[in-house]
């Protein structure tokens, strides 16, 4: 193999390495994004629990 034909393929190599690394990536951050939403989701349900037990503890004079 001759040598601009093992550059080409360094590169080649290179940019496929630095793909899988970017996807890679990309996963991590949508499944942490997943992960931060569940926990908002669990968060704002818990809030609301304890609001309504807290209305339905006291009743308000009219």
């Amino acid at each position: 193999m001759s040598r601009p034909e093992l550059l080409t393929n360094l590169d080649v190599n290179d940019a496929l390495r630095d793909a899988e690394r970017l996807h890679r990536v990309a996963i991590v951050l949508k499944q942490r994004s997943a992960i931060r939403y569940e926990l908002l989701s669990l968060n704002l349900e818990r809030f609301w629990q304890g609001f309504d037990a807290r209305a339905s503890g006291c009743e308000l004079e009219a």
